[in-house]
């Protein structure tokens, strides 16, 4: 849960007086009641106050009488379980003891560190507040600044670190080999927050497997985190290739993206993918990749291989898929996981399991989705699955061509199992590419629609049953004026 930074007004009732030890004359009160209710309410770990404007009461001099005196309010600001800091703080040294605070808000489980400077005392005496990076410190989260800072995650794989600035890699610094570019870290298991700044100047030469900014995410979180690989260099190696992370387990990747060319370093190199080339029981959303992925089997715009339970949802592709078997724009090959209200608008080229959102489902869901780009293969090519043995519906082919030079091609689906576990319906395609292909079916070929009904919101608000809005929930817009007239997700700034 995201909390923004909230004023609070003096309470008329201080619970407890001993809520606030070993302070100055100068301190800011408040009820302890409102704020363990406040705490509890919105299940956050971590609570800090701070005075804004100076002056505060001491605790025989406390206002109570709930006025509306802009002095005696004051500003509330947290950390969320996800280590995000909200909003800014707006505080004059005001003495807040830590202990007092774990056992009277019920946190003695959460862990406290003080700042690595401006004081030096210990987690159970007093602790001085005085700008927002004392709060990073007192969750343990180490700010990154430079290209050491990157480095040094390899010194503690299980922290939690913040970006502070965009970051330009150098070759010959930390980190960074001349001949074999980036070393890959890893196998991270903290937190990146990314901070919504980019690392940028990232290349990869090795003839290993695991390649990316991380070899191997395992029970970890990355967030607002963008890569921009070199250009006319690319993220290279010999499987499991990504831009972020080269397998994900356990792991969630949020509001990130990756820009640039991934490849495998030998034909037949497989999983290969735009953000990460492996992926088992991990979700991946609200994030987008824009990278030109070739050379391999299993090999998909966002990710080459999704295993295990893992979501890929509210995120799209508008890059470029060249590849052999198993090729799709957002995954190569999904086996028991999701695919939900994402698109891909990249050219997808392949051989055998080839389509514009994967090349191959086996179990799992593929949900309000849809491709436009031009898909092509040899066998089993579809709009937007090669073969399908799952879930598929409320999906839209709007592919301008889907082509094959062998056997079992169409519009949405070149192969549709009717095993058990597989239910296809209600999936829309152009009507202008109805010609040549193996079946008519309609589990097969989908619902045709004119072009003109693409550009239409009724047309997958009713016709699809997908979600309009501005949240998770219902991420879908659509306006004549941005991404061509097709729908896109609500967080894309167009």
């Amino acid at each position: 849960m995201l909390l923004s930074t909230a004023n609070v007004k003096l309470s008329k009732t201080l619970s407890n007086q001993s809520f606030w030890t070993n302070i100055q004359d100068s301190v800011c009160l408040i009820s302890l009641s409102s704020l363990t209710k406040l705490l509890v309410s919105l299940s956050v770990f971590f609570l800090f106050l701070g005075c804004g404007g100076g002056g505060g009461s001491s605790p025989s001099a406390a206002n109570t009488t709930g006025g509306e005196d802009n002095s005696m309010l004051y500003k509330v600001s947290f950390y969320d379980e996800e280590f995000n800091f909200n909003g800014t703080v707006e505080v004059n040294s005001a003495i807040i003891n830590i202990a007092q605070l774990k056992m009277d808000l019920n946190i003695n489980a959460v862990e406290l560190y003080t700042a690595s400077n401006d004081t030096d005392i210990s987690s159970e005496t007093s602790y001085i507040i005085t700008k927002d990076t004392n709060l990073y410190a007192l969750a343990n989260v180490t700010e990154i600044i430079d290209q050491t800072g990157l480095d040094d995650i390899r010194n503690n794989l299980a922290g939690k670190y913040i970006l502070m600035n965009d970051i330009e890699l150098v070759e010959g610094e930390a980190g960074f080999d001349a001949v074999l570019g980036w070393t890959p870290i890893g196998t991270f298991t903290g937190i990146l927050n990314g901070n919504g700044y980019k690392i940028t100047n990232i290349w990869i030469g090795m003839t290993t497997a695991n390649i990316g900014f991380f070899s191997i995410a395992n029970g970890a979180l990355i967030k607002n985190l963008g890569i921009e690989i070199s250009e006319n260099k690319a993220i290279s190696g010999y499987g499991m290739v990504g831009g972020i992370a080269g397998q994900i387990n356990n792991s969630s990747i949020i509001h990130s993206y990756s820009i640039g060319n991934i490849n495998g370093g030998n034909t037949g190199i497989e999983n290969l993918g735009g953000i990460v080339g492996y992926i088992q029981n991990s979700n991946i959303t609200n994030s987008y990749s824009i990278a030109n992925v070739s050379n391999g089997r299993f090999i998909g715009g966002i990710a080459g291989r999704v295993l295990a339970g893992s979501i890929i949802s509210n995120s799209y592709f508008a890059g470029s898929v060249d590849g052999l078997p198993y090729a799709g724009g957002i995954a190569g090959r999904i086996e028991s996981s999701d695919i939900i209200n994402s698109y891909s608008s990249g050219n997808v080229t392949g051989t055998q399991y080839t389509g514009g959102i994967s090349g191959y489902a086996l179990y799992g869901f593929i949900i309000n989705n849809y491709s436009s780009g031009n898909v092509s293969g040899t066998q089993y090519v579809g709009g937007l699955l090669g073969m399908g043995r799952a879930t598929i519906t409320n999906n839209a082919a709007i592919n301008p061509s889907v082509a094959r030079t062998s056997t079992y091609g169409n519009r949405v689906i070149g192969f549709a199992s009717t095993s058990s576990g597989s239910s296809i319906s209600n999936n829309f395609a152009r009507n202008d590419l109805d010609s040549g292909f193996t079946h008519s079916a309609e589990s097969y070929a989908g619902i045709g629609r004119d072009d003109s009904e693409f550009l239409i919101e009724d047309t997958y608000k009713t016709g699809l049953n997908w979600s309009f809005g501005d949240n998770d929930t219902n991420p879908w817009k659509i306006e004549e004026s941005k991404n061509n007239g097709l729908p896109y997700l609500y967080w894309q700034d167009l």
